[in-house]
C-alpha cells in the first residue's frame, strides 16, 4: 500500500511542465467568466477571443480589441457561451460611458459629457495660474500704495524759499527729482495693474464657462431622465444615467455654493458686502458697470492712501468724472468672496445709503441664478480642493 503511495507521488512529482501549466490555466479560467490567455511572462489577459490566425489572438478587451502574438502565449482557456455572455454584460456597465456600449439614444449626451471634461481640465489649469496671479497683483497693488503714500510725504517737502541760497535750491533739485521717481515708478506699476487684472480675469472666465455648462448639464439629464428615456434598452440606460450622474456628482461636489439674500431700492438689488475684511456698505448690483465703485467716503473709511486721480469714468446718466482706480484686497458677501477686486473711486455715493456699485468684476467670477420671487441670488464657482 505504501509503494502505490509513493509511486503517485512519484507520478505526481514528474507530471511534465506542460501538463501543470495546463492546470494553472484551467484552474484560472473556472474563476474567470471570460477567455483567459496566459502569456509566458507571467502575466495573463482576460477578454474574448473574436478571431485568431496562425500567429495571433484577436481578443476583446471591452474596451478595445488587441492583438497577442501566439508566440507570446503559454496557454489559453476558453470559457463558454454563458460565460462569455456574463463578461460582456459586466463589462458594459463597467464601461457604459464608453462609445462602444453607450446606449444609441444617449450618444449626444456622452458627447456633451467629454466636452464637459474637457472644459473641466482647462478650467483646473486656469484655477493653478490664478493664486500666482493674484499674489503677483496683491504685491504690486501694495507696492503701488506705498510709493503714492510716500510721495504725497515727499511732495509735501516741496516748499520753495522766496530766496533760496544755493543750498537750499539744490536740496529742493533732490525733492524734485525724488518726487519725480517716486512718480514715475507708480505710473510703471500703475500700467501692470490691468494687465495682471485681465490675466486674472480670463483665468476666472475660463471657469465661470465651465461651471455654468455643468450646471447646464446636469439639467439636461433630468430632463432626459424625466422624458423617458430609453425606453428601448432600460438596463443599459438605466446603467449610463447611473454612470453620468456618479460622474456628475464628483464634479458638482467641486463646486461652492453660497445663496445670498437681497433687498429692493426702486426695483434695484442691494445687498451687504465687507471690503479688505474690515468695514461693511451697502452695494447696488449693477451689470452694467464693468468694475465695482465705492464712494471716496468708504475709501476714507478703508484708509486707501490719497491720489490724484488717474481714470475718466462714465456715470450711468451719461456724465463722465474724474475717479481714482485701486485695488480692493478682498470683497466678501456672505461666503462669497473674491480677492484683488479693481475697484474706481468716485467723489459721491450713487444713491441714498448706498456705498458703491457691485459691478462685473466680482459677479463674473460666479455663475449666477437669480430668484425674484424668494429674493435670493445663488453664486456657483468652480473650487476644487
Amino acid at each position: 500500500m505504501n509503494r502505490r503511495a509513493n509511486r503517485r507521488r512519484e507520478r505526481r512529482a514528474g507530471a511534465s511542465p506542460g501538463a501543470l501549466l495546463l492546470l494553472m490555466v484551467l484552474t484560472l479560467a473556472a474563476s474567470s467568466p471570460a477567455d483567459v490567455i496566459r502569456l509566458k511572462n507571467g502575466n495573463q489577459m482576460e477578454g474574448v477571443i473574436r478571431s485568431e490566425t496562425a500567429a495571433e489572438y484577436q481578443v476583446d478587451m471591452g474596451f478595445g480589441t488587441v492583438g497577442i502574438r501566439k508566440d507570446q502565449v503559454a496557454g489559453v482557456a476558453r470559457a463558454t457561451g454563458d460565460e462569455r455572455a456574463q463578461w460582456e454584460a459586466t463589462r458594459r456597465t463597467a464601461f457604459i460611458l464608453h462609445e462602444k456600449y453607450v446606449p444609441a439614444g444617449q450618444r449626444d449626451l456622452l458627447a456633451a459629457l467629454q466636452g464637459l471634461e474637457t472644459q473641466r481640465e482647462g478650467a483646473l489649469k486656469a484655477q493653478r495660474g490664478l493664486a500666482d496671479l493674484q499674489q503677483t497683483l496683491a504685491r504690486e497693488a501694495q507696492a503701488l500704495e506705498q510709493l503714492r503714500e510716500l510721495e504725497v510725504e515727499v511732495a509735501g517737502r516741496l516748499v520753495a524759499p522766496a530766496k533760496p541760497t544755493s543750498a537750499e535750491l539744490a536740496q529742493y533739485n533732490r525733492v524734485v527729482v525724488e518726487v519725480n521717481g517716486l512718480r514715475n515708478r507708480a505710473a510703471a506699476l500703475q500700467q501692470k495693474l490691468p494687465e495682471r487684472q485681465a490675466a486674472i480675469d480670463q483665468g476666472r472666465q475660463e471657469s465661470v464657462r465651465y461651471t455654468s455648462a455643468l450646471l447646464l448639464f446636469a439639467d439636461r439629464v433630468q430632463q432626459r431622465k424625466a422624458q423617458g428615456a430609453g425606453a428601448d434598452d432600460p438596463r443599459g440606460a438605466a446603467d449610463f444615467f447611473a454612470a453620468v450622474e456618479a460622474r456628475l456628482k464628483t464634479y458638482q461636489g467641486e463646486l461652492q455654493r453660497v445663496q445670498l439674500s437681497y433687498q429692493t431700492n426702486a426695483q434695484h438689488m442691494v445687498v451687504k458686502a465687507r471690503l479688505n475684511d474690515q468695514v461693511e456698505g451697502l452695494f447696488m448690483v449693477d451689470t452694467g458697470a464693468t468694475l465695482m465703485t465705492i464712494s471716496a467716503e468708504l475709501a476714507g473709511r478703508l484708509q486707501l492712501p490719497a491720489g490724484p486721480a488717474d481714470t475718466t469714468v462714465t456715470l450711468a446718466d451719461g456724465s463722465r468724472c474724474q475717479a481714482r482706480r485701486a485695488v480692493l484686497r478682498s470683497v466678501a458677501i456672505d461666503g462669497a468672496r473674491v480677492a484683488n477686486v479693481a475697484a474706481v473711486i468716485l467723489p459721491t455715493r450713487p444713491g441714498e445709503g448706498l456705498d458703491g456699485l457691485l459691478g462685473m468684476n466680482f459677479l463674473k467670477e460666479f455663475s449666477v441664478q437669480l430668484d425674484t420671487v424668494a429674493r435670493v441670488m445663488v453664486l456657483y464657482r468652480f473650487a476644487p480642493r
